[in-house]
């Protein structure tokens, strides 16, 4: 077999195959490219199989099982980072089983390696006077000062990963209410977060003060560097611990900030159900596990769930910080492209000071009592549903009416 067969095979299935047949995410294509130079480089320091030389022959089973222990030993991957590797190897190897039938036993060799499985650990988070304490360290009379206090609100607030940060754009940001923020997760599906009024103010300001509200800026990188490139992953890790270092607590990571929310709503006593939205996976039929903390006895528990609809609602968990008297809450569908229905859904973020208000919607009442997200109805894709919503709420009027419409586009 000639040796630039491989390096054929690996550019079509990067540029090709990743791109025109599987439309997969750009964030997936860089990942699995970097396994493919891990790869490279297992073989160039292990074997002195220089990249320009390797055959697809040389890649057998015991060379992958190798490069696995390579990653785990000699790198300290994590066993979660071997199989985000191995999956990329798989992945690979089920196109040359596709291109190259003559490698199908080899490739069938390398399917059969399995996952290892990882151990469920505690959830690492920030407590609420550290987080008060991280928020208010940027220096606000700075204009690179107040970006980065813009930057650890959002990051906190909506508890996005690091990646959907980046990825945020200008018109992203809603600030009429309820403000939210849209973000665009794993798997590209999209999901709408009510945000804090603090939080929509500092936002705000940040978009005033850098020009950001005209309508030619909207696909404008809500974050961006001094060469006006959106920031990456790695920029805006940079900028957290930059704080957290500052306060004694290293080796924080933009997720610790996205657990912390999490167990803030926990520690709130707020719906558990919320709190699985809140961290809700990309992957719907994934399990979330967290660990809630006792207040009187300190001990930890696990608590389990799965989540079906990929938004998240949130909660002021804070008594310091004061909350809205009306109810805010705003309308999602999630499409069934099987039957051509959607379902429609109620984000609620605040119920006002009486504490519930009804959903009627063509003569069935829903009471709401509690934050969240809530389905109310099923419907054929075009038509238009009519919602009462009711409340006694101080400052706001007794009946709200909203028409929803889905084009089913």
């Amino acid at each position: 077999m000639k040796t630039t067969e491989f390096a054929l095979l690996i550019t079509k299935f990067l540029t090709e195959y990743l791109v025109s047949i599987r439309n997969v995410s750009p964030n997936t294509i860089l990942s699995y490219r970097d396994t493919v130079v891990l790869l490279l480089r297992f073989l160039s320091e292990k074997h002195s199989i220089r990249p320009e030389r390797l055959s697809l022959v040389e890649l057998s089973p015991e060379i992958i099982r190798e490069f696995l222990e390579w990653l785990e030993i000699d790198r300290k991957s994590s066993i979660s980072t071997r199989n985000q590797r191995l999956a990329a190897i798989h992945s690979f190897f089920r196109y040359v089983g596709s291109t190259q039938p003559e490698f199908l036993f080899t490739t069938q060799q390398i399917l059969a390696i399995p996952f290892k499985k990882t151990s469920q650990t505690a959830v690492r988070y920030l407590d609420t006077p550290q987080i008060k304490e991280l928020l208010a360290e940027p220096d606000e009379t700075t204009k690179k000062g107040r970006r980065d206090q813009a930057l650890l609100c959002l990051l906190y607030d909506s508890g996005c990963r690091v990646q959907e940060l980046a990825d945020v754009k200008v018109r992203d940001i809603r600030m009429t209410t309820p403000p939210q923020i849209t973000l665009t997760g794993k798997g590209r599906r999209v999901r709408n977060i009510p945000l804090m009024t603090e939080t929509t103010d500092i936002i705000k300001n940040y978009i005033n003060e850098n020009g950001l509200s005209s309508s030619g800026k909207k696909d404008t990188p809500l974050f961006f560097n001094c060469k006006g490139d959106k920031l990456s992953r790695q920029g805006i890790t940079y900028i957290l611990q930059k704080y957290t270092k500052g306060i004694g607590l290293e080796d924080t990571t933009p997720h610790i900030l996205r657990h912390s929310k999490a167990m803030h709503l926990t520690e709130a006593d707020i719906n558990p159900a919320t709190n699985e939205i809140v961290m809700a996976s990309a992957n719907s039929g994934g399990n979330l596990g967290y660990h809630t903390v006792d207040k009187n006895t300190g001990q930890a528990s696990f608590l389990y769930g799965n989540s079906r609809m990929l938004m998240m609602s949130f909660s002021n968990p804070y008594p310091d910080v004061q909350t809205c008297e009306s109810p805010l809450f705003s309308f999602e569908y999630e499409e069934n492209c099987i039957d051509n229905s959607y379902d429609l859904v109620l984000n609620v973020s605040s119920l006002g000071s009486d504490g519930q208000f009804t959903v009627v919607n063509d003569g069935d009442e829903t009471v709401i009592t509690q934050i969240g997200a809530f389905l109310i109805g099923n419907f054929v894709s075009g038509t238009e549903v009519e919602l009462a919503i009711n409340t006694t709420a101080s400052n706001c009027n007794s009946v709200f009416s909203t028409d929803y419409t889905n084009t089913g586009q």
